[in-house]
């Protein structure tokens, strides 16, 4: 388990903070089973993000493991939640500014740390309005189609388009002119049918993972570390939820979870109906 985590570490650095429930589960065993040599287990993950961040430190200046989430915070979640409330326009006039001042920043250091101190300022600044814009990207991620990546794989758009940010898209067609411009863009997408049976398989994990979750017969340790895991991707991920490249790291586990889910559904339905029958006859 210690080396699969440091392995994830080293795929998504995002998965660090999964370091304290490695512990939580180790010290659990270490009192149950009373085997020292347990703690070994929690040693190695320690040992190799301590190592990492000296590293980073000789690289960088300062101790650290990943420098992605300042940069995440303003070019991905903040650009977007600008965008969503304020336009494509003055979104990208707000990241150019702060990028300008947080450029003048004499190193990494001091450029790292004054891009997170922008970037919780400005979440600070609009708690509420970016917490439901978080929350509401958090939910699509679970249903998301991944028109995106179609797009890209199929040639209908490009990477230069994309990055324009000024395409149109379903959501913006929304935005503008509401339902009857969705189904008009839809309408003229050649690849709309294939979006639909995505759409809904995605909604049949998303509700099977939700009946495992609520199932007794599955140990609760269990159902709470899928949960934690599954949900904390889903937080993290939040603003770039249309990418469902990042559905990548749950997707195996919730389609799994789903399935004991409906299993566990399709054994109660059928010892229901078999015992209908047999009081029948």
């Amino acid at each position: 388990m210690s080396l699969w985590l440091i392995l994830a570490f080293l795929t998504k650095p995002i998965i660090y903070p999964f370091f304290i429930l490695h512990i939580l589960i180790i010290s659990y065993w270490l009192l149950k089973q009373k085997k020292a040599f347990l703690i070994l287990a929690t040693f190695i993950p320690l040992c190799f993000l301590s190592t990492y961040g000296f590293f980073m430190k000789e690289k960088t200046g300062f101790f650290h493991f990943s420098s992605v989430q300042g940069l995440n915070l303003l070019k991905y979640n903040l650009r977007g939640f600008h965008t969503f409330k304020y336009g494509t326009d003055k979104a990208t006039q707000f990241y150019d500014s702060e990028m300008e001042i947080v450029n003048l920043e004499p190193d990494f250091q001091n450029w790292y740390k004054k891009m997170n101190e922008t970037a919780k300022d400005s979440i600070k600044s609009n708690l509420g309005a970016y917490s439901f814009y978080h929350f509401y990207k958090s939910a699509r991620y679970f249903i998301e189609p991944g028109k995106g990546e179609i797009d890209l794989f199929t040639g209908y758009n490009n990477f230069d388009i994309m990055n324009q940010g000024n395409q149109e898209s379903f959501y913006t067609q929304f935005e503008k002119n509401g339902w009857r411009g969705a189904f008009d863009y839809f309408f003229n997408y050649p690849w709309f049918p294939f979006i639909l049976l995505i759409v809904f398989f995605n909604f049949v994990r998303f509700f099977g993972f939700l009946i495992f979750l609520y199932n007794k017969k599955v140990p609760l340790y269990f159902r709470f570390i899928m949960a934690v895991y599954v949900f904390y991707f889903a937080l993290v991920t939040g603003p770039i939820s249309e990418y469902t490249r990042y559905y990548l790291p749950v997707l195996l586990i919730t389609s799994m979870c789903a399935a004991i889910g409906y299993g566990a559904v399709w054994e109660k339905w059928s010892k229901r109906r078999n015992k209908n029958k047999s009081l029948i006859v």
